[in-house]
């Protein structure tokens, strides 16, 4: 989950249209009588997407849907309740593209400075963080490596990529990938955001876990 490369999942960082086809999912169920009231910790956990809230209201007001933020009832044929959902709509929106945006272009920063942003790792590679956590260097898992070379060469020499990764029981894309595409000294990172327009890759320089001959056979 998550925008771009996010590591966590949240209604900050969740994937792109994910307000739109929640509250639609919420519209088919109140059609169906599943649920008579929506409860949510805010007025604006209902949606942080101001188009899919009034959407959204339209179709619980039209079901006879409840809405509560907490122990309170917004009545929704009250203007101003109305008016103020929409305002709680609206700065949710803010605050959550906003959090998103930070987060993002801090990904960026930090990954510009050699740093993974990642919680998955090249394979066969490990990152040692300093103290304090804003510096470190790589290092290579001298076991994966060994694996790594030992399929590599055995491909070369007419093998099937598939046999030997149930022999290692490893996924057979993610093998092939990493002998074939990501066992040199660059690994790309690529963040990328619609909503925010942002999109920007940052290559990486890694330890490679096969000579440079070996790589270009």
């Amino acid at each position: 989950c998550g925008d771009g490369i996010s590591d966590v999942c949240s209604s900050e960082l969740a994937p792109p249209g994910h307000e739109k086809r929640e509250v639609m999912r919420r519209g088919q169920d109140a059609a169906k009588g599943r649920f008579d009231a929506l409860i949510v910790s805010h007025p604006d956990r209902g949606s942080r997407d101001k188009t899919a809230s009034r959407a959204g209201l339209e179709v619980f007001r039209e079901h006879g849907i409840k809405f509560y933020a907490g122990e309170t009832e917004y009545d929704l044929f009250n203007p101003d309740h109305e008016m103020f959902l929409g305002i709680s709509a609206v700065i949710g929106q803010f605050f959550a593209r906003q959090t998103s945006r930070k987060s993002i272009l801090s990904r960026i920063a930090r990954a510009k400075r050699g740093l993974p942003t990642t919680a998955v790792l090249p394979f066969g590679r490990k990152f040692i963080w300093s103290k304090d956590r804003q510096t470190g260097h790589w290092e290579i898992d001298p076991e994966k490596q060994k694996i790594i070379q030992s399929v590599a060469k055995r491909y070369l020499a007419g093998e099937k990529m598939q046999d030997m990764a149930k022999e290692y029981g490893m996924d057979l894309s993610n093998l092939h990938a990493t002998v074939t595409r990501h066992s040199g000294t660059k690994w790309e990172l690529e963040f990328t955001s619609k909503v925010l327009n942002i999109s920007e890759k940052v290559t990486l320089e890694i330890p490679a876990l096969l000579d440079e001959q070996t790589i270009a056979a």
